[in-house]
């Protein structure tokens, strides 16, 4: 009855006070908002998961990038090879399951004439089984399906099934063209099931691992479950083991090649970076909420001093202290509820958005199941975080004004101060709020340069006339030795267009992308702990000429480095060749160099040097643009998928209609895909940076702007505290640029030291985002300075206006006042 009561009272305020109130609520839901928005992105994407497959049981198994340095062979990239990988499964005994699969691969499907273009994975035939997955419809692949002369079978998604084949169940067994291969359908994936992200297509992975060397073929992704009985402690050094055995056994290939990093599917799948800036973000959506529950603490404390006297009097009256805070608490539930419901609203249309934009963006691929909803769990959270901050904003402010000795507020009004002067509490309020505010700003002012670093791509030509667009060779299209003829004839079919202007193939996806790996300079020896990388890119004879890069010095490629008999050769950009021959680049002509990653990788002889075209793409980190790159002829090494790139004035899904009809006429297994300018891929590259921008940007506002009103509101009051003692000081002669100095004096170390935790903090925050690859900050001084402009500007403004106030009133008003 005494909580009904209470909450009665608390509701009467609403009237009495409704525009404080209403600002209390809004403050609350801006915070409480942004708060559950951020567990849509922990529930929904960090710790969400497929509901057929268990990630916390499954596991992936990866060579451990701790010992890199130690690795002598090619670096793998952390993952294990088809020779390693039988070898692994034979000697292993902890796990039941053990599978790999090569995924992110394009599968193109000839379902009525031409081929279509789909995501997919080749796997072993255990993958499903190692998943836990039971197939919709058919069956998944059966033991000795991964063998080399196995036939060729594959899993479909439900969606493919659905809206491709309109969900027929006869589609298993029959046959279709894939990759140029015939190919038959096996099985139907359950709904919902794209692993690992948006597959559609999943092939048995026949390759030939017993005629293969150990150090060469592709990387595998492998994918176990333990036995039972045994438990990760128990399955690291018994795979350790067996690792070391290996090299030992291998020396030239498995050196440094000691241990397997064992980690389970959730948290291989989310890695280190996206949900450290996640729960980053969290923490910062937290610092808001922090200031939204200051502001309704100091809007609670300035609503108490016009109720000192009534509170006072029912404390005489017998009230008693506990039944005073708890009627204040609940006026502050009641502020919260709703502020609660605000949130809620808030959280749901810009989560919806968000994800909205995440879908719609050509760069970001989530999985199926991942989402942003707000679902009960996210609710259940929100609704925690709204109790505990309603009591974080009014316990404190109850507490005071529930010392209410009617002797000391007599003897207060008679001085004409409030017995609620809030003292040390005011100043936390003032440094939470000028702290925080200021270390999201500092953040906010990071990620808006970090943004628009990832945007600058400066190539010799101009991005918005070159389209680029990807084609894979089919398996049975020039196989071996004869694709190098295939895509010169490719070449000469499309140069020979009349409405094709300037046409070239590099291995680089987008024009932007390329790989890096490690280097041997001949006759040069590397220091221990040390190794040379380099980026590469495979690029047909003519792409320096069609790009306008031009030969700084030697020649580029030319129709004579072609064939199984030319000489192999290469052109290395000005940076390598400043790295390697400092004292004189042109020393580089002649020299060789060969890629590590195998050991039946040849040696290139240099034949010319262009300038520094930026190979790791825009937005790069500085170890990555320092690497330097080396150009190899696509003729001595051609490739299996391919960027074409194109001059265009126009639209270039003109030009890619053009060479989309050579394909066709030469194969209907080719598939055009990722048709867009290089202008767009740039674009497109920003994703991440611009992603992580506007959440920091929305709290580094939003703070802002709760901030403004708070250290306002916070200032004033206390300012006005101290009324009659400022009108008392001008009666006995003091002028009004001494109340002022006096004013900003006895407030100005509040500001000092605020922004100088604020800065501290934004430090540390910036020193997180450098560690994180999708939101780097620049070491620019305006990213500091700006900030802490804007809070000293609105400092000064919410001090000058109440001394302002005071200066203008004087001693006889404030009396008759009082």
């Amino acid at each position: 009855m005494s909580f009904t009561n209470d909450l009665k009272v608390g509701v009467r305020q609403f009237g009495r006070n409704p525009g404080s109130m209403l600002l209390a609520i809004m403050a609350f839901s801006l915070g409480l908002g942004l708060v559950g928005l951020m567990l849509t992105l922990v529930f929904g994407v960090i710790k969400g998961h497929p509901e057929d497959i268990d990630f916390d049981k499954v596991y992936a198994i990866q060579w451990d990038p701790s010992t890199e340095h130690l690795w002598e062979s090619g670096a793998q990239f952390g993952f294990i090879r088809h020779k390693d990988f039988r070898e692994l499964q034979e000697r292993q005994d902890v796990f039941e399951h053990f599978a790999f699969m090569r995924p992110n691969t394009t599968i193109s499907v000839v379902i009525k004439k031409y081929a279509e273009r789909f995501d997919g994975s080749y796997v072993s035939a255990t993958l499903f089984q190692t998943l836990g997955l039971t197939p919709h419809i058919g069956t998944f692949f059966q033991e000795g399906d991964d063998l080399p002369d196995a036939e060729k079978k594959a899993v479909i998604s439900y969606k493919l099934w659905k809206n491709h084949f309109d969900s027929r169940e006869s589609v298993i067994g029959q046959s279709f063209n894939m990759n140029g291969i015939p190919t038959t359908i096996v099985a139907v994936a359950p709904e919902g099931v794209d692993f690992p992200s948006r597959h559609d297509v999943w092939l048995n992975d026949t390759t030939n691992h017993v005629e293969m060397s150990r150090a060469d073929g592709d990387g595998l992704f492998v994918l176990a479950t333990l036995k039972d009985g045994q438990t990760l402690g128990s399955a690291i050094p018994a795979m350790n083991t067996i690792a070391k055995t290996m090299a030992d056994a291998y020396p030239k290939t498995n050196t440094g090649y000691i241990a397997l990093q064992i980690e389970t599917l959730g948290e291989n799948f989310m890695g280190d970076e996206f949900p450290r800036m996640v729960y980053l973000l969290l923490a910062c959506s937290l610092m808001v909420l922090l200031i939204a529950c200051t502001n309704v603490a100091n809007l609670t404390l300035s609503r108490a001093t016009t109720r000192v006297k009534e509170l006072a009097i029912r404390a005489s009256l017998g009230g008693k202290r506990q039944r005073l805070i708890m009627q204040m608490v609940v006026e502050g539930f009641a502020i919260a509820f709703f502020g609660g419901l605000g949130g809620l609203i808030i959280a749901i249309w810009t989560s919806r958005a968000i994800w909205a934009s995440v879908l719609a963006s050509a760069q970001a691929n989530p999985p199926i199941w991942m989402n942003m909803d707000v679902d009960l769990q996210t609710v259940g959270y929100l609704a925690l975080i709204t109790l505990m901050a309603s009591i974080i904003a009014s316990i404190v402010p109850a507490i005071r004004a529930s010392k209410t000795d009617v002797n000391e507020i007599l003897k207060d009004n008679s001085r004409g101060a409030s017995s609620l002067k809030m003292g040390i509490f005011s100043k936390l309020l003032v440094l939470a709020q000028l702290s925080v505010s200021c270390a999201l700003l500092i953040a906010t002012s990071a990620m808006v340069s970090g943004a628009k670093d990832a945007a600058v791509f400066e190539p010799p030509y101009d991005p918005s006339k070159v389209m680029t667009a990807r084609f894979d060779l089919p398996e049975n299209y020039y196989p071996g030795d004869q694709r190098a003829a295939g895509l010169d004839r490719l070449q000469t079919l499309m140069e020979n267009n009349p409405a094709l202007e300037g046409v070239g193939f590099t291995s680089s996806v987008d024009m932007l992308y390329n790989w890096n790996s490690r280097w041997q300079v001949r006759g040069r020896a590397v220091p221990e702990g040390e190794e040379l990388r380099a980026r590469n890119e495979i690029v047909s004879d003519n792409y320096f000429e069609l790009l306008d890069i031009p030969i700084l010095y030697g020649r580029g490629f030319e129709r004579l480095d072609q064939g199984p008999n030319a000489e192999k050769v290469c052109v290395i950009n000005e940076l390598l060749a400043k790295r390697l021959w400092p004292d004189n680049i042109q020393d580089a002509i002649g020299q060789q160099l060969r890629d590590e990653y195998s050991d039946s990788t040849p040696w290139f002889t240099i034949i010319g040097i262009v300038p520094d075209t930026k190979m790791a793409g825009p937005g790069a980190n500085q170890t990555d643009e320092q690497l330097g790159g080396v150009y190899r002829p696509m003729s001595g090494d051609p490739q299996a998928n391919v960027t074409v790139f194109a001059k265009t004035n126009g639209n270039p899904t003109e030009q890619a209609s053009h060479i989309r009809s050579i394909l066709h006429e030469e194969d209907q297994s080719f598939a055009l895909y990722r048709v867009k300018t290089v202008e767009t891929a740039v674009k497109e590259n920003q994703f991440g940076p611009i992603f992580f921008r506007n959440l920091f940007g929305m709290f580094g506002i939003a703070a802002f702007i709760l901030a403004s009103i708070g250290i306002y509101g916070v200032m004033d009051f206390s300012i006005r505290q101290r009324f009659q003692e400022f009108s008392i000081r001008q009666a006995l002669g003091a002028g009004p640029a001494t109340i002022f100095r006096h004013i900003f004096k006895m407030s100005s170390w509040q500001i000092a030291l605020g922004l100088g935790l604020g800065s501290a903090l934004g430090y540390a925050i910036l020193g997180i985002m450098a560690e994180n690859q999708m939101a780097r900050p620049t070491a620019d001084p305006l990213i500091f300075l700006l900030p802490i402009a804007l809070i000293l500007a609105v400092s000064a403004a919410a001090i000058y206006s109440p001394a302002r106030y005071v200066v203008n009133t004087n001693l006889s008003e404030t009396l008759r006042g009082d």
